[in-house]
């Protein structure tokens, strides 16, 4: 009796060992944040904010940059897969990625950085990842990227616009629903480029390596007071657009965005977008 206990003990840990290997194997899929790193000089603190968003199509590179700015990039330019802690190949010079699961995981490359502060003339670098962790800066920027901004019926502001277009002026200009319809045959937005309005940021992703982030209140039903004390006064031009301006040396443009009704998120956009083969455009 005593024998078939251990026996059945034996069996059950053997499976539980198994199970915590087998959860360690996975694609890692999901937003991870970078919490260790190994270059050349051994194990060092975290010198940057960033973040990797795996998908099955393709892997993004996130870094908030100065507090209030996000780039988005796409070096690795295929999915993070699980392939193990070894190469089949000694030679092979391809990057590892194992402890995997939803939670975690680890990333070796190879640098053929030559004189950079962090990674070794033709060395291994090692990255650690997890899950579920963003810093103070960052969490506004993934909240509002990640998922479809909900509308808020009594902030007609609060959501997705898409860039559309520019305006010098839009005070007195005949027709406007001819110069709207126009903007959007010509397709001047980038598909991604817009503006995120949640109930204490704006989020204006000019480009992929131009996400501007401001915390705002909103003043009645056209006024934005931004962080700096300014007062943003937004014109409605027609039930879905809206004219946002911009100061800038001479004066100010405007900024022509139209309400998003797809549910799409952002990044599924920018993900399409690198997917295409695009690269960075219309940088403000």
């Amino acid at each position: 009796m005593m024998k078939r206990m251990l026996m059945f003990a034996f069996a059950v840990f053997a499976w539980l060992g198994a199970q915590a290997q087998e959860s360690l194997t996975e694609n890692p899929r999901g937003v991870y944040k970078l919490t260790r790193f190994i270059g050349k000089t051994g194990e060092i603190a975290v010198p940057y904010d960033q973040y990797k968003v795996c998908t099955d199509s393709i892997t993004l590179v996130c870094a908030v940059e100065d507090t209030n700015r996000l780039q988005i990039a796409h070096p690795d330019k295929l999915p993070h897969n699980y392939t193990g802690k070894r190469h089949r190949n000694p030679m092979s010079r391809e990057s590892l990625i194992y402890d995997s699961n939803d939670k975690q995981f680890t990333l070796e490359w190879w640098s053929e950085y030559s004189n950079h502060i962090y990674f070794p003339y033709k060395g291994w670098c090692t990255e650690y990842y997890q899950s579920g962790l963003y810093s103070e800066n960052a969490k506004p920027f993934f909240d509002a990227i990640m998922k479809p901004v909900e509308v808020d019926e009594s902030n007609e502001f609060i959501g997705t616009w898409n860039i559309i277009g520019h305006m010098d002026d839009v005070k007195g200009v005949r027709n406007i629903k001819k110069v709207l319809a126009e903007m959007q045959q010509r397709n001047f937005s980038n598909e991604y480029a817009s503006f995120i309005f949640t109930p204490t940021y704006v989020i204006k992703v000019w480009s992929v390596s131009a996400s501007i982030l401001e915390k705002v209140s909103y003043k009645g039903k056209n006024r934005i007071v931004l962080s700096n004390g300014n007062v943003v006064k937004v014109f409605k031009l027609s039930k879905d657009c809206i004219a946002y301006p911009i100061p800038h040396i001479d004066g100010l443009d405007y900024v022509i965005l139209q309400r998003d009704n797809s549910k799409q998120p952002i990044i599924g956009k920018i993900a399409s977008f690198f997917l295409s083969g695009g690269y960075i455009v219309n940088e403000r």
